[in-house]
């Protein structure tokens, strides 16, 4: 009989992939719910009180509907998911650099690397203490450092952009110009949905490619 042989290697970082996908799914079905829900009961409560779509009173409750469906419930949730979504990331490469370094004898650890950045560290032991290659681009070098950027603001500030210092206040703000789902609402930053998938298929990718390869080169 064949012997059905599993490698549980970094399978609880595999869980946490899988958790986290799972995570964000639930989360734009309950904003949506939420926004549905919240206009479902102010319009019945307009209605109740005789206050009608011409009326100008009927206006401003709307607005007031707005601001909270599309503003502050969003925030509420997806904030928290990118903070949870770069704890991961960072976690994970932790745990898959400690890996490679057994596997290689390094005498030297990635605590042991001083970088101005979380990336800036990990660029620096994989090539040059580990020589193994992250396969990482620029370009999604650049995304890693915004989601970093973006998970600062909100576990330090809420994500309140007047409290954040000037270099990170002036790159929200300037990202927020580009109009690529990141923008600032009553002073608070929160991100689209599709922003929050891209930002978890990048996470998931990144992490996902680097585990096969570790994997099929330490047998």
């Amino acid at each position: 009989m064949a012997k059905i042989q599993i490698d549980f290697r970094f399978v609880e970082l595999g869980y946490e992939l899988w958790g986290l996908e799972r995570y964000r799914e639930v989360l734009e079905e309950q904003v949506k719910f939420l926004r549905d829900q919240k206009e479902i009961q102010a319009k019945a409560w307009l209605k109740q009180e005789g206050i009608c779509p011409g009326n100008a009173g009927y206006h401003i409750a709307m607005q007031e509907v707005s601001e909270l469906v599309d503003g502050v419930v969003p925030r509420f949730y997806r904030g928290p998911f990118l903070v949870a979504l770069w704890s991961i990331f960072e976690s994970g490469m932790e745990e898959i650099s400690r890996y490679v370094s057994e596997k290689r004898g390094a005498g030297l650890r990635l605590r042991d690397i001083y970088g101005r950045t979380p990336e800036d560290k990990w660029r620096k032991y994989f090539e040059y203490v580990l020589d193994y290659d992250l396969r990482i681009d620029e370009s999604s070098w650049k995304r890693l450092e915004e989601l970093r950027a973006l998970r600062n603001a909100l576990a330090h500030s809420n994500g309140r952009v007047g409290l954040l210092k000037d270099d990170l206040s002036n790159k929200i703000k300037r990202w927020a110009e580009e109009n690529r789902g990141i923008y600032i609402h009553l002073d608070f930053v929160t991100v689209s949905q599709k922003y929050a998938k891209e930002a978890n298929d990048l996470v998931q990718n990144l992490l996902t490619d680097l585990i096969s390869r570790v994997k099929r080169n330490f047998p």
